[in-house]
């Protein structure tokens, strides 16, 4: 029989660990504690598969005690979904810059949680297993990449695009040339019946998907902790990391822009050809 995961729920509100409880106790081992302090004291003891966080609580709220977790390395790699009831774009960043892996707003339905724990635990499965195959066989790039040579990838990752006439495999190309600047991503093209979104890793990160939705909103570049996010008129990207020297985050920052510009303007492209074609065929069948 399956061992099952656990799950450590912390809020200081008891109605909300019993609805908890009742929710999650048929598939997972819980335990519960009323303070981030509790939490903190917990984990120490044994460290759960995931942490199921509320943020408005006294004392140490559920930010300090994530920030405090994800900044020791025994905890950083543990899982966190914050439940809270507020979830502006200001809540919603403050969560994903302390660490959190998702965000549920109270009050949540049994399928919302359920599904949400659900996917950031097999998440949680799928990165450990990449990071397996990482460490044993990434070990390339760790020299500092040339303005000339960053260009020449930018010029030749708008080469590709040209080339191309499928979204994911556009989307592939951008991730291509950014694993040559030793960067990982995420990426959203807006579309319809809605935004679809994308990870250099495959790994799902449903709060990363959330944040991606409300930088639309945002500055055309925005710089946040070692985040960068740049916009255009269809593309969202967010690279999650920066290297630290001021200079090179400039002429990197200036790639990134070039590199999502083209990524919009071939997808204009794409649209524009698509309509052509239609038109083109309605008008044959006309005739």
């Amino acid at each position: 029989m399956d061992k099952k995961a656990s799950i450590l729920c912390v809020d200081d509100e008891p109605v909300n660990l019993i609805i908890m409880e009742e929710l999650l106790r048929d598939n997972y081992a819980l335990n519960t504690v009323k303070s981030g302090e509790g939490c903190l004291e917990q984990v120490g003891l044994q460290k759960p598969d995931l942490i199921l966080l509320d943020v408005n609580m006294p004392k140490m709220d559920g930010l300090e005690t994530c920030e405090r977790l994800k900044s020791d390395t025994d905890t950083a790699e543990i899982p966190i979904i914050f439940v809270s009831a507020l979830a502006s774009h200001e809540e919603l960043m403050a969560g994903y810059e302390a660490g959190g892996d998702d965000y549920i707003t109270k009050p949540f339905s049994a399928e919302i949680l359920q599904k949400k724990v659900q996917i950031v635990l097999s998440s949680q499965q799928q990165k450990r297993e990449l990071e397996q195959i990482s460490d044993s066989a990434v070990e390339a790039l760790k020299d500092n990449l040339t303005t000339t040579e960053m260009l020449g990838m930018v010029v030749q990752f708008l080469h590709r695009c040209q080339r191309i006439d499928d979204v994911d495999e556009l989307v592939n190309n951008v991730f291509d040339c950014l694993r040559e600047f030793e960067l990982e991503s995420s990426l959203l093209i807006q579309a319809e019946p809605e935004n679809r979104v994308w990870f250099s890793d495959g790994v799902d990160r449903p709060m990363e998907s959330q944040i991606l939705e409300s930088l639309r909103s945002q500055d055309r570049v925005l710089s946040f902790g070692t985040r960068l996010a740049i916009n255009s008129d269809q593309v969202t990207l967010l690279v999650r990391k920066l290297p630290s020297g001021a200079e090179e985050i400039e002429i990197l920052r200036q790639q990134l822009v070039i590199m999502i510009e083209g990524l919009d303007t071939r997808l204009h492209a794409m649209q524009a050809e698509r309509l052509f074609d239609s038109r083109r065929e309605q008008l044959t069948r006309v005739l």
